[in-house]
């Protein structure tokens, strides 16, 4: 699993970018998480951490690429844990938690307005380097920071993830309860709808379909 973030404090701004452009507090997700957001929260640290890990690494795949490499909560929470406890040796009296997944931040939006990369058509965040195929973490901290310039990337709207998509999730915008990589992972028992998808497409868990498709991942 390849990671980018910085291993020390001197160079986590090569690794992470800063956003204070939006409300913190008129942002949150409803989640059990959101009681962990430091008081006066000012700041949120976007981080990307890239799994894409070559074609071969995927031959006759019945899972969805991201859950191929080992379990990104564990991986991604233990570097996030270490990045914030480094930022709080460095400024002891200020707060730093950080979020994995279970987060209140809405991540993509957080990562857009940190200029780490833009949103595509299937809603996920789509950066320069990495394309899509990204994990994204972020560390809440009630230290103002100076916010990052905005990326050059930019979503080619070609179309083709709307193509791609089994059952029009993609349109004029992202349709969750049509996406096949959300269903597959719901708790609870499948329809038919979705039975008959992995029955066809033989992925039993999670779908990649608009991101395989996508030039920005090429």
């Amino acid at each position: 699993l390849a990671l980018s973030i910085a291993h020390n404090i001197e160079n986590v701004a090569k690794a992470a970018r800063a956003t204070n452009h939006f409300n913190i507090e008129d942002n949150l997700i409803q989640c059990r998480a959101k009681s962990r957001i430091p008081k006066e929260a000012k700041s949120v640290i976007v981080y990307l951490f890239p799994y894409y890990l070559g074609d071969d690494s995927y031959k006759k795949l019945n899972i969805s690429k991201y859950a191929v490499p080992d379990d990104y909560h564990i991986i991604v929470g233990a570097y996030l844990e270490k990045a914030a406890g480094e930022f709080k040796e460095r400024y002891p009296d200020n707060s730093f938690e950080p979020f994995c997944d279970n987060s209140p931040i809405p991540e993509v939006k957080a990562a857009v307005l940190s200029g780490i990369g833009v949103k595509g058509d299937n809603g996920l965040l789509i950066n320069e380097k990495y394309g899509s195929f990204c994990f994204i973490g972020e560390i809440v901290t009630d230290l103002e920071i100076t916010p990052t310039t905005a990326s050059k990337t930019e979503c080619l709207k070609c179309g083709k993830c709307k193509k791609a998509c089994p059952d029009g999730a993609i349109g004029d915008g992202f349709c969750k309860e049509k996406c096949f990589s959300h269903l597959t992972q719901k708790k609870g028992e499948l329809n038919e709808r979705t039975a008959e998808f992995i029955r066809k497409n033989g992925c039993i868990w999670g779908c990649d379909n608009c991101q395989t498709v996508c030039p920005m991942n090429e």
